[in-house]
């Protein structure tokens, strides 16, 4: 699998969510070409969000990038993929993406494009337990400061080696 970390030199301020949906997006919209364009593309290497339009489609004032929650990165690929349900955007903390790899991503439904499995994932550097998890769901609320983006590309039924 391939990851894409969305912390750069680039980033300025809190924009690393923005940079998770813009990476959504550019992924989503590869999917027609082969397979591999998917990690080959410089749009997936500097994702340069519009940080003014975003904040225009998210209702939030001002031309800085915020810290954005969960809800507001799925609202934001959404919009920006014209995809209301998106099976394959996942947005989670560090320690469950990291129980999700130590599966294989076995107990995760992946949709498929052009023989791959695959899935986009926005995770943020929050360290929750399932208690804690549980509560930051009901309750929309974001413990960590940074989101990075894991796109994960499989072939057909073939499993990750987490070792």
């Amino acid at each position: 699998y391939h990851f894409i970390n969305s912390n750069s030199k680039r980033q300025k301020g809190n924009s690393c969510g923005y940079i998770c949906a813009s990476l959504a997006m550019t992924f989503y919209n590869l999917l027609g070409s082969p397979v591999s364009n998917w990690i080959n593309h410089d749009s997936l290497i500097y994702a340069e969000p519009d940080i003014i339009l975003y904040n225009q489609i998210l209702g939030l004032e001002g031309n800085d990038a915020q810290y954005l929650d969960s809800v507001q990165i799925f609202s934001l690929v959404s919009t920006l993929t014209e995809d209301k349900n998106l099976p394959w955007f996942f947005t989670v903390d560090v320690n469950l993406f990291k129980a999700m790899v130590k599966t294989s991503f076995s107990n995760v439904s992946l949709p498929r494009s052009n023989g791959k499995k695959w899935a986009v994932f926005a995770v943020n550097d929050a360290i929750l337990d399932d208690e804690k998890r549980q509560m930051a769901l009901r309750t929309n609320s974001c413990h960590g400061s940074h989101w990075f983006t894991a796109l994960l590309i499989l072939d057909g039924e073939a499993a990750i080696n987490p070792n």
